[in-house]
C-alpha cells in the first residue's frame, strides 16, 4: 500500500506540473488543446467532402469524432517516446517511479481530451445527431483501454530510446502511417475487401472506430472492445518487462 500511495502522490504531481507547463504562458490556454483538431477538421472537409465529395453523412462531427481521440493517442506515443531522455537530470538526481512520468504525459492528454468531449457533443448536436445517454457509461470504459493502449507502448519506446535513440524518429513515422491506416476522415467501409486485414491488426483502427460509434450512434461493440482489452495487456506485459530490466542502467545511459 506505502508503494502504491508513493506512485499515486508523485504521479498527481507530475500530471499538476505538466499541466501548469503546458500551457504556462499561453493566453489561449485550453482553446489550444481544441485548435489542433478543429483546424483539421476544416482542412479533411474541404478536402475530401467538398472537393473530392466523399459519401459520408454528417461529415464534421463524423471527423471530430475521431480526430479528438487521436490526438489523445498521438501525443500520449509521440512526446511518451522521448520523455526519458527529455527528463534525463531528474532521474539521475532523484529516486521515484520512472514509469510515472510516462503515465503522467498519457493522463495530462486525457485530461485535454475530456476537456473537449463537450465540443464533440456540441458538434453531434448542431449536426441533428441525438445525444445518447450510453456515452456517460462506455466513455470511462474506452478512456481505460486508451490508456492501457497509450501507456504500454510509450513505455516501451521510451525505454528502448534511451538506448537506441533513432527510436524516437521510427515512432514519429510510424504514428503518421497509423493516422492513415486508420480510418479518421474515411469509414471502414470505404476500404477494399482486399485491404480490410490493415483494419483488422491495427487496434487503434478499432478503437477510433469504438469512439465514433459511442459518439455519433451510442452503439458499442464489446467484442472489439476486450479485443483491444487484450492488445493492451500483452503490450503492458511486454513493456513492463522490458522496462524493469533496463531500468535500472538509465541514470549510466542518459
Amino acid at each position: 500500500m506505502e508503494k502504491i500511495s508513493r506512485v499515486y502522490e508523485v504521479l498527481l504531481v507530475l500530471t499538476q506540473k505538466d499541466i501548469k507547463v503546458k500551457y504556462k504562458n499561453n493566453k489561449l490556454g485550453y482553446l489550444w488543446a481544441l485548435a489542433n483538431p478543429l483546424f483539421f477538421t476544416l482542412i479533411y472537409y474541404l478536402a475530401f467532402k467538398v472537393f473530392m465529395r466523399v459519401q459520408v453523412e454528417n461529415y464534421p462531427a463524423f471527423l471530430v469524432c475521431a480526430l479528438f481521440p487521436w490526438q489523445w493517442i498521438t501525443n500520449s506515443i509521440t512526446n511518451g517516446a522521448w520523455c526519458f531522455l527529455g527528463n534525463a537530470q531528474i532521474i539521475k538526481k532523484t529516486t521515484f517511479p520512472k514509469f510515472t512520468l510516462i503515465l503522467s504525459n498519457v493522463f495530462m492528454e486525457g485530461f485535454h481530451f475530456l476537456m473537449s468531449v463537450p465540443v464533440i457533443l456540441v458538434f453531434l448536436w448542431y449536426s441533428g445527431i441525438n445525444l445518447h445517454l450510453d456515452i456517460i457509461f462506455f466513455l470511462p470504459l474506452l478512456c481505460i483501454i486508451q490508456i492501457i493502449l497509450s501507456f504500454s507502448l510509450s513505455l516501451l519506446f521510451s525505454t528502448l530510446c534511451v538506448f537506441f535513440r533513432d527510436i524516437e524518429r521510427f515512432v514519429t513515422l510510424a504514428m503518421t502511417a497509423l493516422f492513415y491506416a486508420t480510418p479518421i476522415f474515411y469509414s471502414e467501409k470505404m476500404i477494399p475487401e482486399n485491404y480490410q486485414w490493415i483494419i483488422k491488426i491495427n487496434p487503434f483502427a478499432e478503437l477510433i472506430t469504438l469512439w465514433r460509434n459511442l459518439f455519433m450512434s451510442g452503439a458499442f461493440d464489446w467484442f472489439a472492445y476486450f479485443k483491444i482489452l487484450s492488445i493492451g495487456i500483452v503490450f503492458l506485459i511486454l513493456a513492463s518487462l522490458i522496462y524493469n530490466k533496463l531500468k535500472f542502467k538509465f541514470a549510466e545511459v542518459l
